[in-house]
C-alpha cells in the first residue's frame, strides 16, 4: 500500500515538473532553498539534460548578472539597499508563504 502511494507522488511530482519544471530551473534560482532541490528532481523525472542546461544554466546567468549588478550599482549605499530588499524579500515571503497554505488547504478539503 505505501509502495503504491509513493509511486503515485512520485508521478505526480513528474507531471508536474514536465509542465513546470523548465520554468523552476530557471526562477529558481532566485528562491532562498528551491535552487538546490531543482536539479535533484530533473535529475529524478529524467529530464533530458539538453533541456535542463538550457534552463538552468540561463537561470544562474541572470542570477548572476542581477546580484552583481546590484553591488555594482548599490555601491556604498549596500547596507540601505540590502535593509530594504530584506523588508521586501520577507514580505513577500509571508505572502508566498500564507499563498501555499491556502492552496494546501483547498486541495486538502477537495480530496
Amino acid at each position: 500500500m505505501l509502495h503504491r502511494r509513493a509511486e503515485a507522488k512520485l508521478r505526480r511530482v513528474h507531471d508536474w515538473f514536465e509542465r513546470f519544471g523548465r520554468w523552476t530551473l530557471f526562477f529558481g534560482y532566485f528562491v532562498v532553498g528551491v535552487r538546490h532541490f531543482t536539479a535533484l528532481v530533473a535529475g529524478t523525472t529524467e529530464m533530458r539534460y539538453p533541456v535542463f542546461a538550457a534552463f538552468a544554466y540561463t537561470g544562474a546567468f541572470f542570477w548572476v548578472v542581477t546580484f552583481v549588478s546590484l553591488g555594482y550599482f548599490a555601491g556604498g549605499q549596500w547596507q540601505h539597499v540590502a535593509h530594504l530588499l530584506h523588508g521586501g524579500a520577507l514580505a513577500i515571503a509571508a505572502v508566498v508563504a500564507l499563498g501555499a497554505g491556502g492552496i494546501w488547504l483547498w486541495h486538502r478539503r477537495r480530496a
